[in-house]
C-alpha cells in the first residue's frame, strides 16, 4: 500500500480552532446550593441541561430556629425535596435530582445505613401504594403533613444487579419557591415535560429582525432552547455549572453563517441572593462572524396573595397585577407593564412577540435593569458589578419586551392578573474575530423584596409605595422600631396606633368636641327646622347665627379625616409592602391569623358556601375565607355611629344617617381581604376613639355654653382693642425719640 503524503495524513485528533459537532447529549438535571443548614446558602437553583436553563429556584435562608425564613405559605403538605422525578417505560419514576440537606437525602434504611435516596433510584411505591407515574407519587407524598414520616420503596442499581429499598423519611415545611413554572402550553414546553424553563437562549443573525418577531432563533440551526447542552463544572471559589453547545461548520454555513460557533452559558451560584450568567459566543469559522442572541427572563413566579393583595402601579390610573415586568432605563424611573395591560397587548398583537420597552429610535438603548416583580418576591436580571466595586453599568440592548408565557386566550376576568408574564432582551450585533470569543454578564436578582437586600443591587425601586410615600417610610420605620423591643409585630402594630393616635389628640379632641357641640344643638336646629319649614334661606340664616352664637364650626370634623385619610392609606401600603409582616402571626401559635400581610384566614368556607359571587378566588366578593378581624372592625365602626351620631333633626338628616349605616356595610365588603394588620390598627383605634369619647369632659348646660361663648368673645375684642391702642402708640414713640436726639 502506498504511503501518504504527511501533509494529506488524518490528524489524530481535531484542531481548537475546527468546528467539532456536538455529540448528543442525554438530558441532565443538576442543582447548585444546599438545604445543609451549616451551608448557609440563601438559594438552591435546579438547572435542566435541555435549554440550559433554569428549572426552578427556592429560597432556603433559615431563621435562627432552623425553620425556613421564607415558607411556601400556599402548601400545606410536607417537603421531600425537589427530585426532578421522569417517569421509566417499565413502571416507577426515576429520581435526577437529590439535594444535600433535603429530607430526601436524609431518608433512611436498614439496608445501606447511612445513604438517603439517591440520583437513578427508581421509586416503585410509597407507604403500601405502588407508584406506576410521578403523578402518582406526587399526588400520594402531597397527603402528607410537615412532620410526618414517608415509607419509599425504591429500586437501586448496585454492583450491576437491581436490588430493592425502603427509606423512611421525615417531611418539614415546604420553602418558597420564587421559580416553579405550571404546567402551560407554549412554544417552549412540549419538549420540557409542559413546563417552559426559564432564562432560554437563542441566536440571531447580524442585521434580521427574527428574535423580535415570532421567531425566537435561527431556524434551520439545532435548537438552543429545545436541545440538550453538554455539561461541565470548571473549579472555583463558587459553586459554578457550565452548559456547552456546538453548531458544526456545514451546519452554520448552510444558514448562511460565516461558520461554526460554540456557545457557552456560565452560572455561578453566590451567598446571597443572585446568580451570575455568563453568555459566551466562540467564533470557530475562519471569517469574522457578526451574532446577537435573545435570552427570555424567568417565569412562573409565585401567585401568593393573588385574590387579595393589591400592588400599586407606578403611574396613576394605571392597574398591576400578581406577575408584573419591571424595568428602569438610565436616567429614569422604574416602570411597569401590569399583567393586564401585557394580556391585552399579547391578545389584540398574536402575531408579536411582546411589547417593547426600548425607544427604537434610540443611538444605544440599554437597561439598568428588567425583571419579573410579585408582591414580595422579584426575579430581576442586571449587569455584574465589577470586582473592584465600581458603579454598576447599564447593559446594552437592541430590543427588550414583555409577554406572556401560553396562550392568551387561556385566562379570562379577574384570572388575568395571575398571567404568567415575563420578558425577553435581545442583544446588539457582536463582531466577533476569529477564533475570539464575546462574553456579556449578568446579574440575576432570585430572592425577597427586602429593603437591606435591594440595597445592595440598587433596586430599591421595586418596592412601590404609592402617593404616600412620605407616610410609608417613617412609619415603617417605627413599627420596625417597636418590634425591635417587643419582638412581635402585632404588638407593634397596636404601638404604632397609639403613637398615631397620640399624635392626632388635638385634631381628634377638637372633633369630638365639635361632635359633642352638634348633639347639644340640635334640639334647637330641630326647633329652626320646624319654624322655617318653607324657607331655606331663613332657615340657614339662622343656623349661622347659631352656629356663631356658640362659637361652632360644623365642618371641624372634617379636619380629623383629612389628616385620617393619608395616615390609613401610608398604614395599608406599608403592611402591603414589608415582607418581614409576610408570615408574622398575631400571637405565636395562633395558626388562623398567622400572617398579618393578609386576611386572617379564620374558617376556609370555599367548599361550604358553594355560591361563587362570594366565596370564589376567581371572581368571589368575600374570597375563600371566613375573616373574623374585619367583622370586629366593622362592628366597633357600627358602634360608634350609633353612640355618638346626634339625632336626626330633619327628614334630610335621617336619611343621610340610614345611608352612612349602608355604607358601613358596603365598607365591610370591602375590609373583607384587607390585612390582619390593617384590621388590628382599625380595632385598637375605634377602642381609642370611644374611650377618648367617654372619658372626655361633657360640653355643659346650655347656660354654661353661653357663658363661655360670651366670654371668648369679650376676651377677643379686649385684644383687639389693645392691639389697635398698640398701633396708635408707636407712632408718638418715635417722634418723642427724635426730639431726645
Amino acid at each position: 500500500q502506498e504511503k501518504q503524503p504527511q501533509d494529506q495524513a488524518q490528524p489524530a485528533k481535531q484542531p481548537p480552532d475546527q468546528p467539532v459537532e456536538a455529540p448528543k447529549q442525554a438530558r441532565q438535571r443538576h442543582a447548585l446550593g444546599s438545604l445543609v443548614p451549616q451551608s448557609k446558602s440563601t438559594i438552591v437553583v435546579y438547572f435542566d441541561n435541555r435549554g440550559a436553563a433554569i428549572e426552578r429556584v427556592e429560597l432556603v435562608e433559615r431563621k435562627s430556629n432552623g425553620k425556613f425564613k421564607y415558607r411556601n405559605l400556599l402548601k400545606t403538605s410536607g417537603y421531600l425535596g425537589h427530585l426532578a422525578l421522569s417517569n421509566e417505560t417499565t413502571g416507577g419514576c426515576r429520581i435526577n435530582i437529590v439535594v444535600p440537606g433535603s429530607p430526601a437525602a436524609k431518608a433512611t434504611s436498614t439496608e445501606t445505613p447511612g445513604k438517603g435516596l439517591a440520583v437513578g433510584d427508581v421509586i416503585t411505591g410509597i407507604g403500601k401504594t405502588s407508584i406506576k407515574t410521578k403523578q402518582e407519587f406526587l399526588v400520594k407524598a402531597e397527603e402528607a403533613k410537615p412532620g410526618d414520616t414517608l415509607q419509599i420503596q425504591v429500586q437501586r442499581n448496585s454492583d450491576g444487579k437491581t436490588v430493592s429499598l425502603t427509606f423512611t423519611a421525615t417531611l418539614t415545611e415546604n420553602p418558597m419557591e420564587l421559580i416553579a413554572p405550571k404546567q402551560q402550553l407554549s412554544a417552549d414546553s412540549i419538549a420540557n415535560d409542559g413546563i417552559t424553563p426559564s432564562f432560554l437562549l437563542g441566536l440571531s443573525k447580524a442585521g434580521e429582525s427574527d428574535l423580535t418577531g415570532t421567531e425566537r432563533e435561527i431556524a434551520g440551526l439545532p435548537s438552543l432552547r429545545k436541545g440538550n447542552w453538554e455539561v461541565h463544572f470548571p473549579k472555583g471559589k463558587q459553586p459554578t455549572i457550565e452548559f456547552h453547545f456546538v453548531i458544526d461548520e456545514a451546519t452554520a454555513q448552510a444558514q448562511g453563517m460565516a461558520g461554526g460557533l460554540k456557545v457557552v452559558k456560565r452560572y455561578t451560584l453566590a451567598n446571597t441572593y443572585h446568580v451570575d450568567l455568563d453568555i459566551s459566543l466562540h467564533n470557530q469559522a475562519d471569517k469574522v462572524q457578526k451574532l446577537a442572541y435573545r435570552l427570555d427572563g424567568p417565569n412562573g413566579l409565585p401567585l401568593e396573595g393573588w385574590w387579595y393583595s393589591n400592588k400599586v402601579h407606578p403611574k396613576m390610573f394605571k392597574v398591576a397585577g400578581s406577575r408584573d415586568v419591571i424595568w428602569k432605563k438610565p436616567k429614569n424611573g422604574q416602570q411597569m407593564h401590569g399583567a393586564a395591560a401585557i394580556h391585552k397587548n399579547q391578545k389584540e398583537e398574536p402575531n408579536l412577540p411582546g411589547t417593547s420597552v426600548v425607544d427604537s429610535g434610540s443611538k444605544r438603548p440599554a437597561l439598568d435593569y428588567i425583571g419579573v416583580d410579585t408582591q414580595y418576591f422579584a426575579a430581576i436580571m442586571l449587569s455584574q458589578q465589577s470586582a473592584k466595586g465600581e458603579q454598576r453599568q447599564p447593559f446594552d440592548v437592541r430590543d427588550a419586551a414583555t409577554f406572556q408565557v401560553g396562550a392568551p386566550d387561556s385566562v379570562k376576568g379577574k384570572n388575568i392578573r395571575k398571567i404568567n408574564s415575563s420578558f425577553f432582551v435581545v442583544s446588539r450585533t457582536y463582531e466577533i474575530p476569529v477564533g475570539k470569543k464575546k462574553t456579556t454578564r449578568y446579574q440575576l436578582f432570585l430572592g425577597p423584596k427586602h429593603k437591606k437586600e435591594l440595597k445592595k443591587y440598587g433596586l430599591q425601586s421595586a418596592i412601590e409605595y404609592g402617593w404616600f410615600s412620605w407616610v410609608v417610610k417613617p412609619m415603617s420605620t417605627i413599627l420596625h422600631l417597636f418590634y425591635a423591643i417587643v419582638g412581635n409585630f402585632g404588638l407593634a402594630i397596636v404601638m404604632l396606633t397609639i403613637v398615631v393616635r397620640g399624635a392626632m389628640f388635638p385634631i381628634s379632641r377638637k372633633a369630638t368636641r365639635g361632635a359633642q357641640m352638634m348633639q347639644f344643638l340640635s334640639p334647637e336646629m330641630k326647633k329652626i327646622a320646624e319654624k322655617y319649614k318653607n324657607d331655606m334661606e331663613k332657615r340657614s340664616r339662622a343656623q349661622r347665627e347659631l352656629f356663631s352664637k356658640y362659637n361652632y364650626n360644623p365642618f371641624s370634623g372634617c379636619l380629623l379625616m383629612f389628616f385620617q385619610l393619608p395616615v390609613f392609606i401610608g398604614l395599608y401600603r406599608c403592611l402591603s409592602v414589608d415582607i418581614e409582616l409576610r408570615d408574622a402571626p398575631l400571637i405565636p401559635g395562633m395558626t388562623w391569623c398567622s400572617n398579618l400581610a393578609a386576611p386572617d384566614m379564620f374558617w376556609l368556607w370555599e367548599s361550604a358556601v358553594t355560591w361563587g359571587m362570594l366565596t370564589s378566588r376567581e371572581a368571589g366578593w368575600l374570597g375563600p375565607f371566613f375573616n373574623i378581624l374585619p367583622i370586629i372592625t366593622i362592628a366597633l365602626f357600627i358602634l360608634q355611629q350609633k353612640m355618638f351620631t346626634p339625632p336626626a333633626t330633619d327628614d334630610q338628616t335621617r336619611m343621610q344617617q340610614k345611608m352612612m349605616k349602608y355604607m358601613m356595610l358596603f365598607m365591610g365588603i370591602l375590609f373583607f381581604k384587607v390585612a390582619s394588620g390593617l384590621c388590628l390598627y382599625f380595632i385598637v383605634s375605634s377602642a381609642w376613639g370611644i374611650a377618648e369619647r367617654k372619658l372626655l369632659p361633657k360640653v355643659g348646660t346650655p347656660e354654661e355654653i353661653a357663658q363661655q361663648a360670651r366670654e371668648k368673645v369679650i376676651r377677643s375684642g379686649k385684644n383687639q382693642a389693645q392691639r389697635n391702642g398698640n398701633a396708635k402708640q408707636q407712632p408718638n414713640r418715635k417722634k418723642k425719640g427724635k426730639k431726645k436726639r
